[in-house]
């Protein structure tokens, strides 16, 4: 059961608003509510603002502390991630979605929350939520100069997609359904698909926008997504603030602008906030990310290190102890990496499928933890090689094993080794069909330039005749 009373902030660029919400009759209901409007041109980093918020908080006598808030969603970014099966740990699937994170934001410095929403024997879907992280700063030093702490931050279009499923909003038959909520200065777009967030985004209103200019760019985006979508029946549902629609838009103009047989209209105001509240429930479809989260990781961390580094400063007995502990700790996670390779050994023996026996693969034990140092190495050392590293691995169908992945020899300039331009990468095949299967998907990853076949010579093993093969690789870039 939830929590019995929360307090919501939602902030935008136009207004605030916050509320009590109180969870009673299996439902949050809005208790108190008010709002103040923001004059444009002053953002969250202007002092206006938290001033504005704190006597929002003190007119409405609520408790800043543990507040769930909502941010303008425009700045951040939403996508669901569609990976491979992932039966395997927690880390696997946190280095996948890095890799992931590389194609799909273009800046570094970021922060993210995810939550695996489906695990089948096809794909893993896994949406995700990132923010640059100066402006997550930005949002974080507006609420401490409010004196407010927050429990959660989330972007509006998240917010949206939990009122759909609190209210009751969405198709009850588990079609498709396009939501947008239109506010003063920002949009909010949902698409939900059998009760999941398929797609998600916030766009500004600008001062001075043209009715019709606005329209068209709303009518693009969801041509767009009708393109990209399996033409299956939409219901689009319009909400908005109140009666008023803004720019002087009339419901009839959105009907007939928008490419959408099946239309409806709806108001939502305060009850928007429910949306906040809805995320500390336990229903089944609810996206449970926080972009606070790894933030706080993230500060657990450091303190962590940071007490590690005054403990063995303080005396060498507690230094003994410390690493007495550690030792006991570094023993536990051997043990638990031991399990794990034993665990690798019978799935790969179920894989293959061939009658190899597992004894078989215990003599290749030593290459696999040599190649798993090389692959940390290469992490460590280029990011882009573990990429490509990682991309031929997802690319190598059933009937290839891969034998060997090495680079040519380095030429040096002067004392400076230049970077890794190119892989071979060697293995063995049935057939020829299956390594041109292998090429066209390697091809398709679109992180090679060039991709050759070169040694090509048949070998007889233990469990038959295979083709070795040796293909030239180039790194798309280098």
């Amino acid at each position: 059961m939830p929590r019995r009373s929360v307090i919501a902030l939602d902030i935008s660029d136009s207004s605030i608003k916050a509320a009590e919400l109180k969870f009673a009759d299996d439902r949050w209901k809005v208790q108190r509510f008010g709002e103040k409007a923001i004059v444009q041109g002053k953002g969250i980093r202007s002092a206006h603002m938290a001033e504005e918020i704190k006597g929002l908080f003190d007119e409405l006598k609520l408790n800043p502390k543990g507040v769930l808030v909502s941010i303008n969603g425009a700045d951040a970014t939403f996508k669901l991630l569609k990976l491979p099966p992932v039966r395997s740990s927690k880390v696997n699937l946190a280095q996948l979605i890095k890799y992931e994170l590389m194609e799909m934001i273009p800046f570094s410095d970021v922060v993210y929350d995810y939550h695996v929403a489906k695990q089948g024997e096809a794909e893993t879907l896994v949406p995700l939520i990132a923010i640059r992280r100066d402006r997550l700063n930005e949002y974080l030093d507006l609420m401490e100069r409010a004196g407010v702490k927050p429990r959660t931050l989330i972007p509006s279009f998240l917010v949206l997609y939990h009122t759909l499923l609190a209210n009751g909003t969405l198709d009850q038959s588990g079609g498709s359904t396009v939501a947008v909520r239109i506010g003063r200065t920002i949009a909010d777009m949902a698409v939900v698909k059998e009760y999941l967030l398929s797609f998600a985004r916030s766009f500004p209103i600008r001062v001075g926008t043209r009715p019709e200019t606005f329209l068209n760019d709303l009518r693009n985006t969801l041509v767009s997504l009708l393109k990209s979508e399996d033409g299956d029946d939409k219901e689009l549902v319009i909400i908005s603030e109140d009666e008023r629609l803004p720019l002087g838009l009339a419901v009839e103009e959105f009907q007939n602008a928008l490419p959408y047989s099946n239309f409806r209209y709806q108001v939502i105001d305060e009850e928007f906030t429910i949306g906040l509240a809805f995320s500390l429930g336990h229903d089944p479809h609810l996206l449970p990310v926080n972009l606070l989260k790894p933030v706080k990781a993230e500060r657990r961390e450091r303190k962590l290190k940071e007490l590690k580094r005054r403990l063995f400063l303080a005396s060498p007995c507690i230094t003994l102890v410390l690493l007495s502990t550690l030792a006991f700790l570094l023993h536990g996670r051997i043990n638990s990496l031991e399990e794990k390779l034993s665990l690798k050994e019978e799935i790969q023996g179920i894989v293959d499928r061939r009658g190899k026996e597992i004894s078989s693969l215990k003599g290749d034990l030593k290459n696999l933890r040599l190649q798993a140092e090389a692959i940390d190495w290469a992490n460590d050392l280029s990011p882009a090689i573990s990429y490509s590293l990682y991309k031929i691995a997802s690319s190598t169908p059933d009937g290839i094993w891969l034998k060997e992945i090495h680079s040519p020899e380095l030429p040096q300039s002067g004392k400076k080794v230049l970077p890794i331009s190119s892989l071979f990468v060697v293995g063995y095949a049935r057939s020829q069909s299956e390594v041109s299967d292998f090429k066209d998907r390697l091809k398709s990853s679109g992180c090679f330039s060039v991709i050759q076949q070169q040694d090509t010579e048949e070998k007889v093993l233990k469990e038959g005749r295979f083709l070795c093969f040796k293909l030239y690789l180039r790194i798309k870039g280098r």
